[in-house]
């Protein structure tokens, strides 16, 4: 039995990432970026960030499949951050929306350095959940 030749896969421009496709959790932050292509430089700034990658909130987003160098500093470190990245995605909004255009960034190479500090950063502003399940329950009063 032969297997149905598959369609060539692509990459649509999205407003927004749908949640289920992320591989890392995303914490908000802002930070300023450069962004460095083969021709251009480009800055914007980090809304958030994760162990995979960056969103830079930017009026002029790469193409889908662009390579580029990425510089940044987080909030609270003061050595720069490098590393190579790739647009994965895009925000396009229409001109009545309050959001801001941009693009996602996703690591492609990051120094074991650089991977350290954007570790911590997370580490350090990871929201905390208790489970209540494992809480034993409270009495008030009585024996």
């Amino acid at each position: 039995m032969h297997a149905r030749p598959q369609p060539p896969a692509t990459i649509a421009t999205v407003t927004e990432r749908p949640p289920a496709r992320r591989t890392h959790d995303r914490i908000e932050a802002e930070f300023d970026v450069g962004v460095n292509t083969e021709n251009n430089f480009y800055t914007g700034f980090g809304e958030n960030i994760s162990e995979g990658g960056l969103f830079v909130a930017t009026p002029t987003p790469l193409s889908i499949g662009e390579q580029v160098s990425i510089t940044f500093r987080l909030p609270g470190i003061d050595t720069p951050c490098a590393a190579l990245g790739i647009v994965r995605w895009r925000r396009d909004p229409p001109a009545w929306s309050e959001q801001l255009p941009g693009m996602g960034l996703q690591f492609v190479e990051i120094d074991p350095a650089t991977r350290a500090l954007v570790d911590r950063f997370i580490a350090k502003r990871r929201p905390l959940f208790i489970d209540t399940d494992d809480l034993a329950p409270v009495t008030r009063g009585g024996r």
